[in-house]
């Protein structure tokens, strides 16, 4: 296999900008457990499996039109940005060969474990320094084109300052905001007023930031009139070739998003693993063009102190999807094909992770360990976990596929067979506009219902199962994007859930 890292350009977000449709969520106490014989709308273009949409969620600000004199002060509204782009210049591969520790303190036999991700007031890679002062605000650029960035604003008399490079390896700043201000504007320069900030839509206009907020995370995609480069990556993305996966008879392209700080703060960190990695990080390798923003979801978050930060695994998927993913045979896609569902979840438990546990600093133990997907990639990690209990300790199924008509076989039947061993968290989601295979939102809906009756059934806690509704998504990476945020919180922080 080859191996090569890329560290894309800082690139920009106020993810302030970008709040995602509110989530009808419940635990499966408050869930009907309906008949499920309608349910999962896996993408309609099974090469991939999972339908695109040109509506990326990506939060962005845009459109100021005075580059050279002090910034529009009058312009305060973020708009949403239709795609995200940052540069993927490569670096040096400078693989981490540390070997990781397990967390041998942790309950492995609780259903929760309210220390397993606390969050280290001293560890400058989450949120909040120790050493910042009180009423004052930090800004982290988590990426942006090359050159130093220069901040301007309101409580600095709107003079370019450059930023310096903070702990985490990343251009910041701690600001104190005007007496009495309820909030900040600001914009980010490369030195010079002809060269603001920029977005698909030219100059961006003034960022906002309420005075309460202590930390915040940025993302600049171009400066002036430059071109946005086209791939929307950021942060310290590595990526593998031709890794090896004899059980799925090929090789695969594996992609692993290190944590802000990874290379400057000595930590170990959860993973997450996730199906369809080209669809994860950036639009340039994403079917249709719209990725996950995983990569903002996981560093935004991390840098504002919403989540304690995490690794996340992309396995890319191929042609045979519907088979690498399914474990049953006639599934919709793969009718005359091999089912390798469980091939597919040896190959994830047992070859992927112990290569990744082996290269990079990981918290191995299954308490830290997380599998995750979306349409089909969902079934494909209700499969590992089930099959995998000893390994993985949660599962993030976004619009998961189990309808028997699509995947071949009743998932109750699979769940029975895998009854509980040790214990598993659910994250199940729908959103209530999903139509896929002429299957319509009700059906759908029904079938994560009974999905979550066969988890219980199997002994799974009921507490430990949480399903959302959400209104007005679609079955597409951009309605995935914009609920992965949460999500994420919801992997790392149990207990704040």
């Amino acid at each position: 296999m080859s191996y090569r890292a890329t560290l894309p350009l800082l690139f920009l977000l106020a993810r302030c900008a970008s709040a995602p449709a509110e989530e009808a969520q419940t635990t499966t106490s408050d869930v009907a457990d309906t008949a499920a014989d309608g349910e999962d709308t896996s993408a309609a273009a099974d090469t991939t499996d999972t339908a695109g949409t040109s509506a990326d969620t990506s939060a962005d600000t845009s459109a100021d039109t005075s580059p050279d004199t002090s910034p529009d002060t009058s312009d305060t509204a973020d708009s949403a940005d239709t795609a995200d782009s940052a540069d993927t210049a490569d670096t040096a591969d400078t693989a981490d060969t540390t070997r990781p520790v397990e967390r041998a303190d942790r309950d492995r036999d609780g259903d929760h474990v309210d220390d397993a991700h606390d969050l280290d007031p001293d560890d400058p890679s989450i949120g909040l320094r120790d050493d910042q002062p009180a009423n004052t605000n930090r800004l982290i650029v988590a990426a942006a084109p090359a050159g130093t960035p220069h901040l301007a604003g309101d409580f600095n008399g709107w003079t370019q300052t450059p930023l310096t490079i903070g702990p985490l390896g990343l251009f910041e700043a701690i600001i104190t905001p005007l007496s009495g201000s309820a909030s900040l504007q600001y914009k980010f320069t490369a030195g010079d007023w002809s060269r603001e900030e920029s977005g698909f839509r030219g100059p961006t206009r003034n960022r906002t930031l309420p005075a309460s907020t202590r930390a915040a995370a940025a993302i600049i995609r171009a400066w002036g009139s430059e071109a946005a480069p086209a791939s929307t990556a950021i942060g310290d993305l590595r990526v593998v070739d031709a890794f090896d996966a004899p059980e799925l008879g090929r090789s695969t392209t594996l992609r692993i998003l290190l944590p802000p700080g990874y290379a400057t703060v000595d930590r170990h960190y959860p993973v997450l693993y996730m199906q369809d990695g080209q669809n994860l990080f950036d639009s340039a390798t994403a079917a249709f063009g719209t990725e996950w923003q995983a990569d903002e979801a996981a560093w935004v978050g991390q840098l504002e102190g919403a989540h304690s930060g995490l690794i996340i695994i992309g396995i890319d998927n191929a042609a045979s999807r519907s088979c690498d993913y399914n474990p049953f045979t006639g599934a919709v896609g793969c009718e005359t094909g091999t089912p390798r569902g469980e091939d597919y979840a040896d190959f994830a438990a047992g070859r992927v992770k112990p290569f990744i546990d082996a290269t990079y600093r990981t918290l191995s133990d299954r308490q830290n360990s997380f599998v995750g997907g979306s349409s089909r990639g969902g079934l494909a990690a209700l499969v590992t976990a089930l099959r995998h209990q000893d390994t993985f300790s949660a599962v993030l199924g976004l619009s998961a596929t189990t309808l028997a008509s699509i995947t071949g076989a009743d998932f109750a039947t699979y769940a029975a067979s895998h009854p509980r061993s040790a214990p598993l968290r659910f994250s199940l989601d729908y959103g209530d506009a999903e139509v896929v295979y002429d299957h319509n939102a009700d059906e759908l809906i029904g079938a994560m219902n009974s999905t979550v009756a066969a988890l219980i059934a199997a002994g799974f806690d009921a507490a430990s199962i949480t399903t959302a509704i959400i209104p007005g998504a679609a079955h597409n990476e951009a309605a995935w994007a914009a609920r992965l945020p949460g999500r994420l919180t919801w992997l790392l922080d149990p207990a704040a859930n």
